[in-house]
Order: structure tokens, then C-alpha cells, then sequence
């Protein structure tokens, strides 16, 4: 019985991983409804897999389906605070529109990871937008980026 249960746990473990390859392998073929499909019978078998969690967000982005994309960002931030899973989910409320959550998070970045430069940019633009000049100041001075550098900005 206990090789049973031992050759079980494998088989399941062989199918899971083998539909996150298969969804990988329609996802490159560019059939992004399948790979969808299989990330989602996927993410039903190992419902905690951050990997198949962000594909499933990353796919949602490409096709411009952001809410989507964001609902899959915040599920993985649940499990993981990587700061580069952090700073796409504050990408995905700023292309939504949704400031003061992409600024919650995108200082969460920065409060974990000091040094994450991507997301000190954005929240300097955010704030440059805001007219809040002292709080530019504050995220731009940390990169040695000079007064009126502001080239990096363009949408």
C-alpha cells in the first residue's frame, strides 16, 4: 500500500508537470488559448505554483486583457513578494489607471528592495506627474540622475 500511494504522488506529480509543459509548448506555438487552457488545468492540480500563476499573468498582458493580467499578479504577490513580481503588478494598475494602488506597490518594491531602480523610476514619474517635484527629487537622486533628465519618461 505504501509503494501505492508513493507511485501515485508520482504519477500526479508527472501529469502536473507534464501539462505545464504542454502549455509552455502551445504558448510558443503561439496558440494562446490552449497554453491558457493548460495553465489553468495546471494551476488547478498545484494551485500555490507561482511559475504557472505569472504565466498565466504575462499571457493576459500580451493579449492587452491588464485587469486580467493584474488579478494573476496580485494571486502570485500572495504567495511570493519578489519585488519584480510586485513592480509588474504596479505596471498593471498604472496602465489601468488605478495611481494610488501602482504607488502602494511600486513603494513596497522599494521598501523591500532599496536598490530596484525600475521601480524608484516609476514612482519618480508618477510623482513628476503629481507635480510632487521633492519626491522626484528624493527617488531620481538615489541614481546619480541629473536635474531635467527626465528623457527616460516618454511613454
Amino acid at each position: 500500500m505504501y509503494i501505492s500511494l508513493i507511485a501515485l504522488l508520482a504519477l500526479k506529480f508527472a501529469i502536473s508537470a507534464s501539462l505545464f509543459e504542454q502549455a509552455q509548448m502551445a504558448e510558443k506555438q503561439g496558440q494562446m488559448d490552449v497554453a491558457l487552457s493548460l495553465y489553468h488545468d495546471h494551476l488547478n492540480e498545484e494551485s500555490d505554483s507561482v511559475q504557472t500563476i505569472l504565466s498565466i499573468a504575462y499571457l493576459f498582458a500580451q493579449r492587452g486583457e491588464i485587469s486580467q493580467a493584474a488579478q494573476y499578479f496580485e494571486m502570485a504577490t500572495k504567495i511570493d513578494q519578489d519585488p519584480k513580481i510586485l513592480f509588474n503588478l504596479g505596471f498593471a494598475y498604472l496602465q489601468l489607471g488605478q495611481l494610488n494602488d501602482a504607488l502602494s506597490v511600486f513603494t513596497r518594491v522599494t521598501e523591500i528592495n532599496p536598490l530596484f531602480r525600475p521601480a524608484h523610476v516609476k514612482l519618480a514619474s508618477i510623482y513628476r506627474d503629481l507635480g510632487q517635484n521633492d519626491l522626484v527629487v528624493k527617488h531620481l537622486h538615489k541614481f546619480n540622475f541629473k536635474k531635467g533628465s527626465f528623457i527616460c519618461f516618454i511613454p
